[in-house]
Formats: structure tokens, sequence, C-alpha cells
């Protein structure tokens, strides 16, 4: 595909901004997608890798990785500040022979940087995606210097989008902030729930074996210790752990698993690369937990996507029991949550859904009826859309390109923050 094709191009398009790649932000690779799909003229740039050349990725939505590989020639400490600085020149000499963009995106600190720097310097509207909390201690010496930018440059995005509403009092109280802002919660694109992988037959497992899943990076801060421990009062309950963690802490979960004599229904199945749904579907309950000792995680909850992608594949759910969460597990009547995160906490939770197949079914149900309704990326991002249709010119296709008034019937009771006073 030729260099000059106009889907490569800067001219009149929205620009999506994103570290390494596109979909390691689920909700990054949901809002684009719909934006294509609405007819918005949508163009990923991805930076930061100093391996990769320089290559074109067609799809929607197209997507240009530009290349820096003098990179990796350089002292390690310096690469992050020379990638970043490479992302802005190279951008900045395509807007000028390509032409302006309409709008600027960004996913994360350094894209919220960037974007805020070529708004500036083109005169050109950007919104930001705040998809992490950070205290400063949390990052590294270059993050932490974008961090103590960025996070004031946000008082110039025309969109502020947050996934959950503590993460956006937090921003607003810290960094003075003063126009309204949308919560889009974590949620995945709408979808059915189908039947599942048969685990009991995949796996080996006596027909009475109750299936509780585990989907995500394994460490200590999601308690799969005390889970474990709670397993020796189950014997029928299998763990189903997909996901990456360092050898040295699966080793020692093992362990555990195996002086406690629950090695054979601890089940590590590795980084799930195939669709995740098939094996989500064929689950019989959840585990999503945080250990609450970064920032982060203490705003998890609503912005979790381990919570709801189990209420997608409706799979009753173990959170903790903080208020963020029970927001969500007792509105829609989904799930336990937890008292503590001890293992007899735990053990106190698993004993109520274990114990009832009816109220397995019923929470279950529950949760693909919350995800249909308001819990999918389609309604969480109408009130985006709606927005972004009143900054951006569409390309001329009636067919494809809601009328603000269709979006708007769309979105009766989507939430719209203001600043907190």
């Amino acid at each position: 595909m030729m260099k000059t094709n106009s889907q490569y191009t800067t001219a009149g398009k929205i620009i999506a901004v994103r570290l390494f790649r596109l979909g390691h932000i689920p909700p990054a690779q949901y809002s684009t997608q719909i934006l294509c799909e609405k007819g918005f003229p949508v163009l990923v740039v991805e930076f930061g890798n100093a391996v990769e050349p320089l290559h074109y990725v067609s799809g929607s939505p197209s997507r240009v990785r530009l290349d820096a590989p003098w990179v990796k020639w350089l002292p390690r400490q310096l690469r992050p500040y020379l990638l970043f600085l490479n992302a802005f020149f190279k951008l900045s000499f395509r807007f000028l022979t390509q032409g302006r963009p309409q709008h600027l995106i960004a996913h994360g600190i350094q894209e919220e940087c960037l974007v805020a720097m070529l708004g500036t310097v083109f005169r050109i509207p950007f919104s930001v995606h705040v998809h992490e909390a950070y205290e400063p201690r949390e990052l590294d010496n270059f993050t932490r210097v974008l961090h103590s930018v960025g996070s004031r440059l946000l008082r110039r995005a025309r969109i502020l989008v947050f996934p959950e509403k503590k993460r956006a009092e937090l921003y607003y109280d810290r960094y003075k902030l003063n126009h309204a802002y949308h919560i889009v919660y974590n949620c995945p694109r709408l979808r059915q729930k189908g039947d599942g992988v048969d685990h009991r037959r995949r796996l080996g497992l006596p027909s009475n074996a109750i299936t509780m899943a585990y989907l995500g990076g394994i460490g200590k801060m999601n308690c799969l210790e005390e889970a474990i421990l709670a397993m020796a009062e189950f014997p029928n309950l299998h763990f189903l752990l997909w996901g990456w963690g360092r050898t040295s802490y699966l080793d020692s979960l093992r362990s555990l698993a195996s002086q406690i004599g629950v090695i054979d229904r601890v089940h590590f199945l590795g980084q799930l690369n195939q669709d995740k749904w098939p094996m989500l579907d064929g689950c019989d309950l959840s585990y999503c937990v945080y250990r609450p000792d970064h920032l982060r995680l203490k705003l998890a909850a609503t912005a979790s996507n381990k919570l709801m992608e189990a209420l997608a594949a409706g799979l009753p759910v173990i959170t903790r029991g903080t208020e963020d969460f029970k927001e969500i597990v007792e509105k829609y009547q989904v799930g336990v949550c937890l008292k503590g995160l001890s293992s007899s906490d735990i053990v106190t939770a698993l004993r109520q859904l274990l114990l009832s197949p009816m109220l397995r079914k019923r929470m279950g149900d529950n949760g693909v009826r919350a995800h249909r309704e308001t819990l999918n990326f389609e309604h969480q991002f109408q009130p985006v859309l709606i927005e972004l249709s009143r900054l951006v010119r569409l390309p001329p296709s009636p067919t494809e390109a809601p009328s603000h008034s269709q979006m708007a019937d769309e979105t009766s009771d989507s939430y719209l923050g203001t600043a907190p006073t």
C-alpha cells in the first residue's frame, strides 16, 4: 500500500495517538472502532517502539507506526525522552506536509502531553481519556516528569473522559479542572453470551465441579493466595487462572496450593491468546479482587475490565467490598462483595454462591441484562460521540454518520459529570 494513500494522511482526520499498541488499552481500541463505524475520519498513530521499522497497518482504524531505529543505539535512560520527541517532530512534519487534523485524542500520560503540545503549536482541539491514576512515586523518572506537566495540561482539553467517578473527582481536586467530563466505564463492547467451552470435559474435571475464573495479570495485588487458601473449604471448586505472571510468583502459588492439598484444583492456563469469551462463558463465577496498595488499585472498581467482562459473560462476581465496587455489584445484584481481604472473608462469599445454584443463575442473568442495557461500551461512549460530532466535520456519507438527534435518542440516561464544587 502506498505511503501517499489518503487513509494514512493527517489532513482533516481525528488522530488517536497511542504509546506502543492501540489494543493494549481495550477502551482505546473500542472507542476508535466505534468512531470508524459511525463515519468519523480516524487515523491511529502508534509510537514508542525503537525496534520495528516504520510501517502502515490497513483496516479499521488505519494505523501508522512511527519508527525510531536509531534510538536503540543510545543509552537506555535517554530512550523514552527521545522516542517522545521523535513522535512530536514526526507528527509535526506530517501536519505541515499532509495537512492539519481536526482533532487529537490521547489515551495515557505520554499521549496527553504529546497531543497537548501538538494542539498548542498547531491550534488543534484535543481530548484526553484518563485511564489510570498514579502517585508520582509509582512512576519512573521520565513518566514522573510528564505526569507533573501533563495533568495540568488537561485544563486545555476540549473533552475529558474518566473510567469512574472517584478518579474524576481526584483529578479535578488536584489539578483545579473546571469543565465538564464524561464517565465511560471500562466495559466490553455489546455482545451475546454464548454456550462457552466445556471446561469439565476439556480439563477432565468431575461433573459436579464448579469453575471460578480469573483473567488478567497475576500478581500480589489480586489476593490470589487468599483465594487458594479458601479453596480448602470447597472440594468441588476449581480455580481457572488465565494471564501472565512472574515465574517466581506462579511457583509460590503452586507451592501454596500443594501445601494445602488443592494443587489439582488450581489450573494455571497461561496467557489467553485466543478469544477470551468462550473461556469466560464456560465458567460458573468470576474472581475480581484488588488489594488497594497503589492509588490506581484503590480506584479500580468501576474501571475494572475484569468486573465488566464477568457481567457480559453472565458470571456472578466476587469483588472487594469497598464503596465503589458495591455501587455496581449491589445496584445490579450481580455478585458478592467481600467484607475484608482474608481467606475467611472469601470463604464466606464463596459459600453464598456455591450453596445456591439458583442464586448464581439469577446473578448471572442480572449481569447479562446490565451489560445489554447499560454496561456496554457502545452505550457508555455515546455522550462522547455526541460531543465529538459537534467538533468534527464528518465526510459526506449520510447513510453512515448519525445525526445529533439520532445519537441523543440513544443516550437518554447517559452520565455527564460536571466539575465538583
